[in-house]
């Protein structure tokens, strides 16, 4: 396991700082939910401690993110841990209900401390110990859905207890779905057609009893679906280690700015909450995660091509893919000898000049004015950089 690089732990930390602003919460809020001394924060925040890589994990686990998601080569950087997010009602239970929840909680994680899920271990996060309606009622409801929202969206798997009528866990369900994270589902007779036809992944164990009496389900029966889950994570985690990032909320920030009249006229033009535009440019993709629809929305409000809001690479922009391919053409089919440096430098130049236009210019006169370079447009630059090019001093074979 590598070390981070400076350049690394003063980046985490800054977005850990940053997330911790825009959710509202403080060092003493993050301790409670990360089990990191309030002391130890307020070290690493001032600069004063870099924090190991331990820390850093738990620290971004206190917020519901993974280090993956902060950092994208970070893999290698902190223990494996499979993370578990746990719904479960909460609000409005009575007193033997919240006793046989928590009997529910803890049967869960003794399935997932079994010896043959140790390596890597399972961790089991339950709201109900760090966000209780009850417990914790000075937490905003911004700040709890944020982090909630955070787990459910970059948590390996989820496990959702429909033990009774619930606001919680349908948003929860919908949530992992949009985001392709897997759920083990306790469910019954009673739950509704809406969740047994949602489109989440799901391993569905019924369960009797319930909250009232004691709810009881199959454990190895959960057991085979906590395999599935495990082997489709290392698939996942195969295909797709290096498709997070931080870049996608600053680029909108900036287009935003320059091209919409402000955050609240931009939340209302695609239909969203002022909240949600704010978290799409503070928080990571993975936990805000526009849908394409929005993303669309985006696309068409600010002049630009989803592929780009997302950050694609430049061979993923059909200009200048259309123009690379008319520059090799140009270069193989040319009348005359084409000198290789200058060919070179004359693509490069007019690549600069056309991915800071598309930032720098209105979507609209962009658009308008910017065509695919073709073949005599890339000879006439050629032309045109071979006039200006210094003539070449004479070489001698011979001594004067």
């Amino acid at each position: 396991m590598r070390g981070l690089k400076r350049e690394e732990i003063e980046f985490a930390v800054g977005r850990l700082e940053a997330c911790m602003t825009s959710r509202g919460l403080n060092q003493s809020d993050l301790a409670k939910f990360s089990n990191i001394e309030q002391s130890t924060i307020s070290k690493i925040l001032s600069k004063k401690q870099d924090p190991s890589s331990e820390n850093l994990q738990k620290l971004f686990g206190g917020l519901g993110l993974q280090m993956t998601d902060v950092l994208r080569d970070a893999a290698d950087c902190v223990p494996k841990v499979l993370q578990g997010y746990l719904a479960t009602p909460l609000t409005g239970l009575t007193d033997p209900q919240d006793t046989s929840l928590k009997a529910v909680v803890e049967t869960v994680r003794q399935c997932c401390g079994a010896a043959e899920f140790s390596n890597p271990p399972i961790n089991i996060y339950w709201p109900g110990e760090h966000t209780h309606p009850k417990n914790n009622p000075n937490y905003k409801a911004s700040s709890v859905y944020l982090i909630d929202r955070s787990r459910a969206s970059t948590f390996h798997f989820l496990v959702i207890l429909c033990g009774a009528p619930s606001y919680g866990v349908g948003q929860e369900n919908e949530i992992a779905t949009q985001a392709g994270v897997p759920a083990i589902r306790l469910v019954n007779s009673q739950v509704s057609r809406m969740m047994r036809g949602s489109f989440v992944k799901s391993y569905d164990i019924e369960y009797t009893g319930s909250l009232e009496r004691g709810l009881h389900f199959d454990e190895e029966e959960f057991a085979n679906a906590l395999r599935a889950i495990v082997k489709l994570h290392y698939h996942h985690s195969a295909l797709y280690s290096s498709v997070n990032g931080n870049d996608f909320g600053p680029r909108l920030r900036k287009l935003v700015d320059e091209r919409a009249l402000d955050n609240r006229a931009f939340a209302e033009e695609l239909g969203v909450g002022l909240d949600y535009v704010h978290a799409m440019m503070d928080e990571p993709i993975s936990v805000s995660n526009p849908s394409a629809r929005l993303l669309k929305r985006m696309s068409t409000r600010l002049g630009e091509s989803v592929g780009f809001l997302l950050g694609e690479k430049q061979q993923d922009d059909a200009i200048y893919r259309e123009s690379k391919e008319n520059w090799h053409a140009w270069v193989r089919e040319s009348d005359e000898k084409v000198d290789a440096r200058t060919a070179i430098e004359i693509f490069d130049e007019w690549k600069a000049e056309y991915f800071d236009g598309r930032l720098e210019s209105s979507p609209i006169s962009f658009r308008a004015d910017v065509k695919p370079m073709g073949k005599p447009d890339w000879d006439g630059r050629f032309q045109r950089a071979k006039a200006n090019r210094p003539a070449p001093k004479q070489r001698h074979l011979f001594g004067s």
